[in-house]
């Protein structure tokens, strides 16, 4: 399989900040490109075939009203390069023979963990937080994590499909409003 990878962040017409993040793991090569590390990936980056390690592409976005919302953005991303990298200090890295989707659902928990740890020890990021969906790619797989409400897309050929379930307040609301739709229909007897 042969990758191509294109990623930007754009600060949109309402914050005065990106908050946005991402990350692209080429675990084969040992090579990594984040939104911190700038606009302009490695070119080695572009376009390559899939290793036997797999891909890991993390797309992050800090809360919008809590504080440090980049900062929380930032540091998912790097827990989860650090986790899946074999860098992590903070705690257990990946079991050996786990599979590229369960190091990717770990390393998730560890940034959970990371930026809620950081929010409580320094005032400035009290009550900040962050959305996180990974694509893990490995072989002919691609398996999918999310949290909150930035959302995954499969694109094949011209048709394109969400993948993924926000996990938001407002999706709460819709998914209410369609189990009491259900109910309220009436039931019609043919005869």
């Amino acid at each position: 399989m042969l990758i191509e990878l294109h990623a930007k962040s754009d600060i949109g017409r309402v914050r005065r900040g990106n908050e946005d993040n991402f990350l692209l793991l080429d675990l084969t090569a040992s090579k990594t490109w984040s939104g911190s590390d700038g606009p302009e990936g490695p070119e080695e980056m572009n376009k390559f075939p899939l290793g036997e390690q797999g891909l890991v592409l993390v797309v992050s976005d800090g809360m919008g009203g809590a504080l440090a919302g980049d900062v929380a953005s930032r540091m998912a991303i790097e827990a989860v390069r650090d986790v899946l990298m074999g860098k992590h200090v903070d705690g257990p890295g990946c079991e050996p023979d786990a599979s590229l989707v369960d190091c990717l659902k770990h390393a998730t928990i560890q940034a959970n963990r990371n930026i809620h740890y950081k929010s409580l020890e320094d005032s400035r990021c009290s009550g900040m937080g962050a959305t996180l969906t990974g694509a893990a790619i490995k072989d002919d797989k691609l398996d999918l994590v999310q949290v909150g409400d930035s959302r995954a897309y499969v694109m094949r050929g011209e048709q394109i499909r969400l993948a993924t379930k926000d996990q938001s307040l407002v999706q709460q609301l819709v998914d209410v409003a369609r189990l009491a739709k259900k109910k309220l229909r009436p039931t019609c007897f043919a005869m």
